[in-house]
């Protein structure tokens, strides 16, 4: 605390009793405003305000992070996958029949009203030479993974599951035997 005083004024202390109270106030008010800046830097402290000093070295290193992060992504979504043992993905059946196997049985298919698991489910018009569909069946795309269809007969009692090459997934089927498609 600072407690300011006025002297009287004498000849010889004239000048310095007189600016003493004006010093003090000065520095008062330096004061104030370090204090004043220092809680408003404070308060921006890990705002969008505030920017950290970055040096070369740390930028490089968030930059080739950054690119990593962008390729895996690319390679996660890519869909032309050369690998036979892992399955490509598709969205939809609009994508699906545009894979080898989809195109092989497209004009033997039609879509039905229906949907199961926010899925449209198909029915086989046509039996497809070559695999397990056979005219009456019921399929449709595997919404959580992707990367299958799920085939039931026409009373809907679960039948195969196949991959986009039209193959049978036996590890897959174990696991879905006794489902039924509720129609």
């Amino acid at each position: 605390m600072l407690v300011l005083g006025i002297s009287t004024i004498s000849s010889a202390g004239a000048i310095g009793s007189f600016f003493e109270p004006t010093i003090a106030i000065a520095g008062l008010i330096i004061a104030a405003a370090a204090y004043g800046i220092a809680k408003i830097i404070k308060s921006i402290k890990g705002t969008k305000y505030h920017q950290p000093v970055i040096n070369d070295d740390t930028l490089h290193h968030l930059k080739q992070k950054q690119r990593k992060s962008k390729n895996k992504r690319r390679k996660s979504s890519n869909n032309n996958n050369k690998d036979p043992k892992k399955p490509s993905l598709v969205d939809n059946m609009e994508k699906f029949f545009l894979t080898g196997f989809g195109k092989k049985i497209y004009d033997c298919v039609e879509k039905t009203k229906k949907h199961f698991q926010g899925q449209q489910i198909y029915r086989v018009i046509k039996t497809i030479k070559g695999t397990p569909l056979k005219k009456g069946d019921l399929f449709y795309l595997d919404g959580f993974h992707k990367d299958h269809l799920e085939v039931f007969n026409n009373k809907g009692i679960f039948k195969s599951i196949l991959n986009f090459n039209g193959e049978r997934m036996l590890t897959k089927m174990a696991q879905a035997a006794g489902r039924r498609l509720l129609l």
